[in-house]
Order: structure tokens, then C-alpha cells, then sequence
């Protein structure tokens, strides 16, 4: 129904969608809300999260909803994760959307999204991780009777900080090697 015309209550003293009007007495209600994309995930701590975390609302007949608010609860301490917003509006396909990136504890984690008059909330089960060495290739020749031998160690992501202290000497078959 066309939403100009539309009271904003319907006839049973349920608040209407803004901007969404069903047609006849009844306006639709949320039945459920469930997780279609963005779980489970994991990302290296302080990095962002490669897929956004999608949550649809659908009403008792599998219809989807939009205009609903859905709200979007990260945990309070610990592994977590920031989003790009903790109330959003789901679109007309009864889509919600938000994009996370880790906090800088690592550890496995829930986020919720749920909207109001739904008992059970959605759920994304997402990790963030340490930084994890890629590769680590000799940089120098043949080490026989070097004095040192130099290495390159790549990461899966940027990172600071980081001298010999950080790195463990594992050799098999010579001995004296520090």
C-alpha cells in the first residue's frame, strides 16, 4: 500500500514499518532473523574482516522485511570486533549489513544481531587471529662457515615491533650454532 496513506498503527496496535505499508489491516511482523553471510570468519587481529556480516528478517510466511531496525551487539571485553554500525535499517530484500574489523585481543567470538518481537538473535562466529609467518627464505649464500646467516620472513600481514628475540634457532645435524 502506498505509504503516504498508511496509518502508523494498524488495526491491532502494532506499530507499522516506517516507510513500508502492507496492505489490508495487518502489518507484517518479524518472525525471524538469521545469519546468510559473513560467518564463520576469521581475520588477524586489528584488520578488518573480509566479508560483511548479513543478517536477513523475514516475517511468518517466509516474506521478507524491510524497514525493520536491527541491532548488532559485539562483546563488551576480550575478542571483539568494531562495526560500521550497531543499528541499521534492513533494506527492502529484509537485508541488515554492517562491516567489522577486529580489536587487538586475540580469540573466538559471537556477534548478535536480533530485532524486536524475535526471540532468537542471529549469530556470526568470528576469530581474530595472530599474524602468521608466509614464508621465511635465506637471503645469503651457502652458509657453510658464515659467521651469519641472513633470512627474509614474510608475514600474511604488516607488522611492528618484531627483533631476534621474536625468533627460535631450530637446526638439525650441526652443532655450536647460536
Amino acid at each position: 500500500a502506498a505509504p503516504a496513506y498508511c496509518p502508523s498503527m494498524d488495526q491491532r496496535e502494532f506499530v507499522r514499518r516506517s516507510g513500508f505499508c502492507d496492505s489490508g489491516a495487518f502489518e507484517a511482523q518479524p518472525a525471524t532473523i538469521t545469519a546468510v553471510s559473513g560467518t564463520p570468519q576469521q581475520t588477524v587481529a586489528s584488520h578488518p574482516f573480509a566479508d560483511p556480516l548479513v543478517a536477513s528478517v523475514v516475517d511468518g510466511y517466509n516474506n521478507h522485511l524491510g524497514g525493520i531496525q536491527t541491532t548488532f551487539t559485539t562483546p563488551s571485553s576480550g575478542a571483539s570486533a568494531s562495526l560500521s554500525s550497531y543499528i541499521v535499517t534492513t533494506d527492502i530484500n529484509g537485508s541488515g549489513t554492517v562491516t567489522a574489523s577486529a580489536n587487538d585481543v586475540v580469540g573466538s567470538y559471537v556477534i548478535t544481531a536480533s530485532v524486536s518481537g524475535v526471540t532468537f538473535p542471529a549469530t556470526f562466529s568470528l576469530v581474530n587471529t595472530n599474524p602468521a609467518v608466509s614464508s621465511i627464505l635465506r637471503t645469503g649464500s651457502n652458509p657453510t662457515n658464515a659467521a651469519s646467516v641472513p633470512f627474509a620472513v614474510t608475514f600474511n600481514t604488516s607488522v611492528t615491533g618484531l627483533d631476534v628475540t621474536d625468533f627460535i634457532l631450530s637446526v638439525s645435524g650441526i652443532s655450536g650454532e647460536s
